[in-house]
């Protein structure tokens, strides 16, 4: 009798003596050398949460503090162009950087949350989500798929 597709593929990631023992089996090639959709929107929606951080800093008052936000925000401008072209380049660094970097989202909603909050920490708020939901969609299957090492 001939076990189905998905029945050898179970039966071939999970015949080992160890269950604990992770697959040491290599993902099949994708059909098409094409950035997986979740990818793509993935890396857009990170890059419009810089934007939309770079346009609020650009709109607010100049304080005494401006000149060293420009500064930062020019930094993170260059993490997330480094990041980016990490995700499309297939760079396994890149989704463990912003694995790293949505703990510093996590605090920052946390510190948001408070009560008394101003009306532009609402915006604060939504990018910090959006920045989680990015780290979600980039360790989901079909992404994980993009990333996964290649048979030579």
């Amino acid at each position: 009798m001939s076990l189905s597709r998905p029945d050898r593929i179970r039966d071939a990631m999970t015949d080992t003596d160890n269950p604990y023992q992770a697959s040491d089996s290599v993902l099949p090639a994708l059909d098409a050398d094409e950035v997986p959709r979740v990818v793509t929107f993935a890396v857009a929606a990170y890059v419009a949460v810089y934007l939309i951080q770079a346009v609020l800093l650009a709109s607010s008052e100049h304080g005494s503090m401006y000149n060293l936000m420009l500064m930062a925000i020019a930094l993170q401008g260059a993490f997330v162009a480094l990041i980016a072209i990490g995700l499309w380049a297939r760079m396994q660094w890149a989704r463990i950087w912003i694995a790293f970097a949505t703990v510093f989202s996590l605090f920052g909603v946390a510190q948001l949350l408070g009560p008394g909050r101003h009306h532009m920490e609402e915006v604060a708020i939504a990018t910090h989500v959006v920045r989680i939901a990015v780290t979600v969609l980039l360790f989901l299957p079909s992404a994980r798929r993009w990333f996964a090492r290649r048979r030579d």
